[in-house]
C-alpha cells in the first residue's frame, strides 16, 4: 500500500585511527575519523499507472583529523596544543525509479540535486604551570575557530564565521583544604559581538572522603553555520536553518558534594548530590514544526532557565560488581512571551549494573533509564506553543569478553529491548492538529548488535 517507511533505510560506515608517539616528555597524537552514510527516502507511487516513484538519496561524508602535543616542556611547565581539520559534506540526489524493472535515473530538474559542504579549522594552545609546592599556578591559552560553508541552500552560496579567543585560569591554594580557580575569556567573533566571559570555581576538601565544589560562569555561544543556513535532512527529520538567529549569553551556577570511601579494600561507595541553575538569554532552541514528520527549525527564546537537583551513586564490590544509579529532577522555563515564566519539572531515573564472572571473565551489563513526562516547544502557524511528551523507559543489555591480554574485545548486546518506538505528545496551548492525541518518534525499535575490536600496542 505504501513505499514510505517509518524509519528510512540507511547504510553507515565508520572508521577511526589513532597513533601516538612520545618524544622525551611530550606525547604527540594523531587522530582520524571517517563516517559515510546513505539514507534512502522512498517516495509514493505516482498516480495513473503506479509503476514509478521519485526516490531521494542523502549521502553524508564526515572526516575529522587532529594532531595534538601534550606534555612537559620545561620545569613545572606543560604544553597542550591541538590542530584540527573537519570536513562535512551532504549530497542529495533525486531519482525517478521504475518499479517494474528497478531501474533508476537522475532527474533533470537541478532543484532536485544539491551538495552542501562545511569545513572547520581549530587551533588551540595552552601553556600551564603546575608546581606542587606553591600556592599559585596558572594556565594561559588561545583558541582559533574558523568555519566555512558552501552550497546552493546557503545564503549567497558561501558563508564563513571566525571566532578568536584568549583565556586564562589561576589555581590558588591559600590554605591546604581550599582551592580557588578564577578565570576569564576574551573573544572576537566575526558575526556576533562577544562579551568577556568570567568563571570562578571553588573546591573545599575538609576531609579525605568529602569534596565540596561550587562554580559560577558567564557563557557566550554564537550559532554555527548549520544552525544559521543548513537544511539538514536526516532519518525522518527536516531541520531548517534560521539566518536570523541571535547569539546566546548565559549565567551558570553549580554546587556539588562528593563523598567517596573504600572499606576493607573490597567495598567502594561514592555519593554525589548536586544542584544547578542556568539563565540563558536568546537560547537557541530546536522546536518541532510537525510531530508526525519530525520537522524542526531553530529559534531564539527570549529567556530560557533550567534548574534542578541530581543524585549520583556508585557502589563497587571486589572489582567484579559495579552498580551506578542516578535520579534527577529538572525544571525548565520557556520565557518566549510574558505569560510563560513557570518552571515545568521532569524527573529521570537511571540504573546500570555490570558484573564480571571471575572464571569466564565475561562482563554482563544492564542499563535502564526512565524518562519522565517532558514539556518542550513546537511551532504551530508561526506561534510557539508548549507540548507535553509522555514518559517512557529504555532498556539495554550486553555481554563483553576480552582475549589475548585485551588485544581483542567482543561485545554482544541489544538496545531498546522494550521496543519503544513512539511516545504520546499533546499540546498545552493551541491543540496540535485540533487537539487530538499525537505521538512523537522515540526510536526505531529493538536493535541487536555485535562488536569486534582489535587493539594493537607496541611498547618502546
Amino acid at each position: 500500500t505504501t513505499r514510505n517507511m517509518l524509519w528510512d533505510p540507511k547504510q553507515q560506515y565508520f572508521g577511526n585511527i589513532k597513533y601516538g608517539l612520545k618524544l622525551k616528555e611530550v606525547q604527540f597524537t594523531y587522530s582520524g575519523n571517517i563516517f559515510h552514510e546513505i539514507i534512502e527516502n522512498r517516495g509514493a507511487k505516482r498516480p495513473l499507472l503506479y509503476i514509478t516513484a521519485f526516490d531521494d538519496y542523502y549521502t553524508t561524508l564526515r572526516v575529522d583529523n587532529s594532531i595534538s602535543a601534550k606534555g612537559k616542556i620545561f620545569k613545572n611547565h606543560y604544553l597542550d596544543k591541538v590542530v584540527a581539520y573537519n570536513f562535512f559534506q551532504r549530497r542529495k540526489d533525486t531519482y525517478l525509479k521504475d518499479l517494474t524493472t528497478l531501474e533508476k535515473n537522475l532527474t533533470s530538474n537541478t532543484e532536485d540535486q544539491d551538495t552542501a559542504r562545511f569545513t572547520n579549522i581549530l587551533v588551540r594552545g595552552v601553556v600551564s604551570r603546575d608546581k606542587p609546592d606553591t600556592w599559585m599556578n596558572y594556565q594561559l591559552g588561545y583558541d582559533i575557530n574558523h568555519e566555512m560553508g558552501t552550497g546552493r541552500r546557503i545564503e549567497n552560496n558561501k558563508q564563513s564565521i571566525g571566532d578568536y579567543a584568549m583565556f586564562f585560569n589561576f589555581n590558588l591554594r591559600p590554605i591546604e583544604m581550599l582551592v580557588l580557580q578564577p578565570g576569564a575569556r576574551w573573544s572576537y567573533n566575526t558575526a556576533y559581538k562577544a562579551p568577556i566571559s568570567p568563571v570562578m570555581n571553588v573546591k573545599l576538601q575538609p576531609a579525605a572522603q568529602l569534596i565540596i565544589r561550587t562554580s559560577y560562569s558567564r557563557g557566550f555561544r554564537a550559532p554555527d553555520l548549520k544552525e544559521l543556513y543548513f537544511e539538514f535532512v536526516d532519518i525522518n527529520h527536516n531541520i531548517l536553518g534560521n539566518p536570523n538567529l541571535k547569539a546566546e549569553t548565559s549565567h551558570n551556577f553549580n554546587f556539588n558534594l562528593q563523598f567517596a570511601d573504600t572499606y576493607k579494600q573490597k567495598h567502594f561507595l561514592k555519593i554525589q548530590p548536586s544542584y544547578f541553575f542556568n539563565n540563558v538569554n536568546n537560547n537557541i532552541f530546536l522546536v518541532i514544526t510537525n510531530f508526525i514528520e519530525n520537522r524542526a527549525t531553530n529559534i531564539n527564546i527570549g529567556k530560557y532557565k533550567t534548574t534542578g537537583v541530581q543524585l549520583q551513586t556508585q557502589y563497587t564490590f571486589n572489582n567484579n560488581l559495579n552498580v551506578l544509579a542516578g535520579v534527577s529532577y529538572t525544571g525548565r522555563s520557556f520565557d518566549y512571551d510574558t505569560t510563560s515564566t513557570n518552571f515545568y519539572y521532569s524527573p529521570e531515573v537511571s540504573a546500570e549494573i555490570s558484573y564480571t564472572i571471575p572464571k569466564t571473565e565475561v562482563t554482563l551489563s544492564v542499563f535502564n533509564k526512565w524518562n519522565g513526562e517532558l514539556v518542550t516547544l513546537s511551532l504551530q502557524e508561526n506561534q510557539v506553543v508548549q507540548q507535553q511528551l509522555a514518559a517512557f523507559n529504555t532498556l539495554d543489555i550486553s555481554a563483553n569478553r576480552s582475549f589475548l591480554k585485551n588485544k581483542i574485545n567482543i561485545t554482544i548486546g541489544g538496545k531498546n529491548m522494550l521496543n519503544i518506538t513512539n511516545v504520546a505528545a499533546r499540546g498545552f496551548a493551541a491543540g496540535f492538529h485540533g487537539g487530538s492525541a499525537n505521538s512523537a518518534m522515540a526510536g526505531w525499535g529493538r536493535t541487536l548488535f555485535i562488536s569486534l575490536k582489535f587493539n594493537f600496542v607496541k611498547n618502546a
